[in-house]
């Protein structure tokens, strides 16, 4: 999938979006969800051969599963709320990790907590998985349905000082995972990402790039969601993932 297009700047924002009053109903899943297929319970010994598998924990990688949503457990949570999602021309460092495109935050303190969690998690960078084609690129699966792109808010407990102080930690890393759809209209609210990415072709490249309010690149609802946590698996770093259920749209031609 390839990212291109001009700025726009993101006009319309929900408040709706930061912050919600009441408690939301949302989605609660075990690592190995799933039903007569890899991951499941009665299949714990293929848990490291189902694809994009668990790897051991000195291999320091993650798999996101696959979420079967007819074996999802349904509970309710607090609101999910977000701090500062809504600030606007917010000043970030985007680059090329080697293997990725990343949005670190290096002059903002991004902030969630609720939805499941107890802790305050502070943004630390948020970056994309994609394929060579627009059907599979992202790393979680929903009822076996692959998507073209998946993008990862990494946050770290705010407990701790810094991301790689929280990595070891059984609460120390919470990940918003947000999938992608084709559509037919250009999603402008990315369009100062995309405009940028040329400036960072080039491996291990960056350079300085202003947001428009990180809300506006989410969905309007994040009431529903499904969670799991990597705490009682073998892998490095443990993570409290959440999988919001409605998508986020981009264009074929970006």
């Amino acid at each position: 999938m390839l990212f291109k297009h001009v700025l726009q700047q993101c006009f319309t924002f929900l408040g709706s979006q930061i912050k919600h009053s009441k408690p939301r109903w949302c989605y609660s899943m075990r690592r190995y969800a799933g039903s007569g297929s890899p991951g499941t319970p009665e299949n714990k010994s293929e848990w490291h051969h189902e694809e994009h598998t668990c790897q051991q924990r000195e291999s320091k990688h993650h798999s996101p599963v696959n979420i079967v949503t007819s074996k999802s457990i349904f509970r309710g949570y607090s609101a999910l709320s977000l701090e500062l999602y809504d600030k606007a021309n917010v000043e970030t460092i985007l680059q090329n990790n080697g293997h990725t495109v990343q949005i670190s935050f290096p002059k903002v303190q991004l902030e969630i907590t609720g939805g499941g969690m107890i802790d305050n998690y502070a943004a630390h960078h948020l970056h994309f998985h994609w394929g060579s084609d627009n059907e599979a690129g992202s790393e979680h699966y929903i009822d076996s349905k692959n998507f073209p792109m998946e993008m990862h808010i990494v946050h770290f407990n705010t407990m701790y000082e810094n991301l790689p102080a929280a990595l070891n930690q059984r609460t120390g890393v919470s990940v918003m995972a947000f999938m992608f759809e084709i559509a037919s209209q250009d999603n402008q609210s990315l369009a100062a990402i995309i405009t940028k990415l040329p400036s960072v072709r080039k491996p291990y490249s960056s350079t300085p790039l202003k947001l428009p309010p990180m809300a506006c690149l989410l969905p309007d609802n994040l009431h529903d969601f499904y969670q799991y946590s990597d705490a009682s698996m073998s892998v490095y770093p443990r993570i409290i993932w959440t999988v919001f259920k409605d998508t986020i749209k981009i264009s074929e031609s970006q």
